[in-house]
C-alpha cells in the first residue's frame, strides 16, 4: 500500500458551503481570497519589518531599494514570507473550507505516501535537474521579432534585476542563514505554491475539464506565467507539468510538495556550496554549458522514462479515488 490514511477518525465528511457552487464561482472566490489574502499580509510583513529589520516603508517607500544593505534583504525575506503566506498558503486552506468542508480531505493531504513513492519523487526530480538547466539556457536565449525589441530589452532587465536580488537573497556565510533560506524558498514555497496551483487550481480545472490533463497544462502555464521570469517560462512551465501529473497520478497533494520542495531546496544548498567554495559557480548549471549538454539531453530522456515508470507504477485509477479517497 503506497499510502497511508491520517484521517480515519473523520466518518462523517463536512460539507463546504461552497461545495455546490460552479467551477466558474469558485475560481472567482479563489481569486478574490489570494488578492485579500496578500494585500493583508503584506501590510501586516511591512509592519514587521519595522521591528524586525529596522526598514520602515511607510517613512521611506524606497528603502527596499538598497539591495547592499544586509537589513534589506531580511526585510524582503520577510515580505517573502508575509506573500507566501497570504497569496498561497493561507486562501488555499480557506478556500478547501469552503469548497470541500474537511481541509486535508479536499486538498489531498489526508494521506501519508510511503517511503518508496518518496524516494521515488526525490530521485526523479534530482536526476532531472541537469534537463531543466539545459531547457533554462535554450529558453534564454530565444530572441523576439525586431519589432518587439523592445520589450525584449526590457525582459532581459527585468531578468537580470531578479536574478540580482535572487543572488543577494540566497548569500549568507552560517548554517543558520542556510536553514532560513531552505525555510523560505523552499518549504514554504513548496507547500504554498502546490497548495494554490495544484491542491485548488488544477483541482478545479478538472472539474471543468473532461480530460484532466487539460487541467494540469493550464494550471502549469499560469504557475510558470506568475513567477513573471520571462526567459525561464518554458521549463519552469515544464516543472509545473510534471508536478500536476506527479498529483494527477497519485490523487496525493504531499508528492508534488516533496517534489517542489527537492527542487527548491538543491538549488538553495548548490548555492550554499558555490559561496563556501565547496562547488564552482558552474557546477550550479551542469547540463546548460556547452561541454556537457550531453549531460542535459540524458537527464530529459531519463526523466521521460523515469515518469512513464512513475505513471505506472504509483497511478491511482477513478475507482480506486473514489473508494479510498472519500471527500469532493
Amino acid at each position: 500500500m503506497e499510502f497511508t490514511d491520517v484521517n480515519k477518525a473523520i466518518n462523517d465528511t463536512p460539507i463546504g458551503i461552497f461545495e455546490n457552487k460552479s467551477t466558474s464561482f469558485k475560481l472567482i472566490a479563489f481569486i478574490a481570497l489570494a488578492v485579500a489574502g496578500v494585500c493583508l499580509f503584506s501590510f501586516i510583513s511591512i509592519l514587521l519589518m519595522i521591528p524586525i529589520a529596522g526598514v520602515n516603508l511607510l517613512t521611506e517607500p524606497f528603502a527596499l531599494s538598497n539591495t547592499n544593505d544586509a537589513k534589506v534583504i531580511n526585510a524582503y525575506k520577510l515580505l517573502q514570507l508575509g506573500n507566501q503566506l497570504g497569496l498561497f498558503i493561507v486562501p488555499a486552506l480557506v478556500a478547501a473550507k469552503l469548497f470541500g468542508g474537511n481541509v486535508f480531505g479536499y486538498l489531498k493531504l489526508n494521506k501519508l505516501p510511503s517511503s518508496k513513492i518518496v524516494l521515488a519523487t526525490i530521485a526523479l526530480i534530482l536526476l532531472a535537474l541537469p534537463g531543466i538547466n539545459l531547457l533554462g539556457y535554450l529558453n534564454s536565449i530565444l530572441h523576439l521579432p525586431n519589432f518587439m525589441s523592445g520589450i525584449e530589452t526590457w525582459m532581459h532587465t527585468k531578468e537580470t534585476e531578479a536574478e540580482v536580488l535572487t543572488k543577494l537573497f540566497l548569500k549568507t556565510s552560517s548554517v543558520m542563514g542556510l536553514l532560513l533560506n531552505i525555510f523560505i524558498v523552499a518549504l514554504m514555497a513548496a507547500v504554498g505554491e502546490e497548495l494554490f496551483f495544484r491542491g485548488i487550481i488544477q483541482r478545479l480545472l478538472s472539474n471543468k475539464y473532461a480530460r484532466r490533463t487539460i487541467a494540469v497544462w493550464v494550471t502549469a502555464i499560469v504557475f510558470s506565467a506568475i513567477h513573471m521570469q520571462f526567459f525561464g517560462f518554458f521549463p519552469r512551465m515544464l516543472i509545473g507539468a510534471v508536478l500536476g501529473f506527479l498529483f494527477l497520478w497519485t490523487n496525493n497533494l504531499w508528492i508534488p510538495i516533496i517534489a517542489h520542495f527537492t527542487n527548491n531546496a538543491s538549488a538553495v544548498l548548490m548555492s550554499y556550496a558555490t559561496q563556501q567554495g565547496v562547488l564552482t559557480d558552474s557546477a550550479e548549471q551542469i547540463g546548460a554549458t556547452q561541454n556537457d549538454y550531453i549531460i542535459g539531453v540524458a537527464s530529459i530522456v531519463i526523466t521521460l522514462v523515469l515518469l512513464y515508470m512513475f505513471k505506472n507504477k504509483f497511478e491511482v485509477n477513478e475507482v480506486t479515488q473514489s473508494a479510498v479517497i472519500n471527500y469532493n
